[in-house]
């Protein structure tokens, strides 16, 4: 009975983690400006930062020159960075051209989302990462620790498939 008990406290758990609101991101919400379209973005950007961020000036390292929104993805780390910094206002610095606030709100959810989708689209084959068990394992260990049988496929939502593998460490997230 006890083993029962405990088997069921840890489902229930699980089930909430799994379970749980997605995240809303500032566009979602109805008091946050609507986000325009990418090309509208990249215009933003070019406006505001390909002034210091470009080929020939490279401030702070790096250039906007020749990245598309289609690009936002394979240059992730550096739009982390621009998030970062658009968010809390320290760029464009003070004494250049200021967006917005609507412009950088837009600007800052559009950017979130490109890299939330691009993140979810990929796995990274060759970066270590936690293993999560998939819905089978997480049955084995249950019955294996608590010697209860547990039905994860009603339980728990599907995992996801990476080259036709379900437990490949980079594409089952939490």
């Amino acid at each position: 009975m006890k083993k029962n008990l405990i088997a069921l406290i840890i489902l229930i758990s699980l089930a909430c983690v799994f379970t749980a609101a997605p995240r809303v991101t500032p566009a979602q919400t109805a008091a946050a400006p609507q986000a325009s379209g990418p090309d509208q973005q990249m215009a933003v950007i070019k406006q505001y930062c390909a002034g210091c961020h470009n080929d020939r000036a490279k401030a702070g390292g790096f250039s906007f020159d020749g990245i598309t929104a289609a690009g936002i993805a394979q240059h992730g780390e550096l739009f982390e960075k621009a998030v970062r910094k658009v968010r809390g206002r320290v760029m464009p610095p003070p004494g250049a051209r200021q967006p917005s606030g609507a412009e950088i709100d837009s600007l800052v959810a559009f950017l979130e989302d490109s890299l939330d989708k691009a993140a979810g689209q990929s796995h990274i084959p060759d970066q270590a990462v936690l293993h999560r068990l998939n819905r089978k394992e997480y049955a084995n260990a249950v019955k294996d620790l608590l010697d209860v049988d547990v039905n994860a496929e009603e339980l728990l939502p599907a995992d996801d498939v990476a080259e036709g593998f379900d437990n490949i460490a980079t594409a089952l997230q939490v």
